[in-house]
C-alpha cells in the first residue's frame, strides 16, 4: 500500500484539515499517511514553512493546500494507480 508523507506542524489548523481529508480517503483510495512535523528538521522547515500542509509520495509533490476531498480523491487515485 502506498505511503503518503504529510508535511505539517503541530497546532496548524490547516494541517489538521488536510489530515482529516486524507483520513477520510485512506480506505477508499488505498494509502497510509505518515505525518512529518517540519519543525523537527531545519531543512524541511526551510523548504515547507510557507507551504504546509503538503502531501508527497516517493519524493513527488501530489497536493499542496488548499485541497478538498474531491480534488484529493482525483489526484491521489490517478497518481497512485499510475505510479
Amino acid at each position: 500500500m502506498p505511503e503518503l508523507t504529510l508535511y505539517m506542524k503541530h497546532g496548524c489548523h490547516l494541517c489538521e484539515e488536510a489530515a482529516a481529508v486524507l483520513g477520510a480517503l485512506q480506505s477508499e483510495v488505498g494509502f497510509t499517511v505518515r505525518p512529518v512535523d517540519i519543525t523537527q528538521d531545519t531543512a524541511l522547515y526551510d523548504r515547507f514553512r510557507y507551504d504546509i500542509p503538503v502531501v508527497e509520495h516517493d519524493g513527488q509533490l501530489l497536493l499542496s493546500w488548499p485541497f478538498g476531498p474531491a480534488m484529493a480523491r482525483v489526484v491521489l487515485a490517478q497518481r497512485l494507480s499510475h505510479g
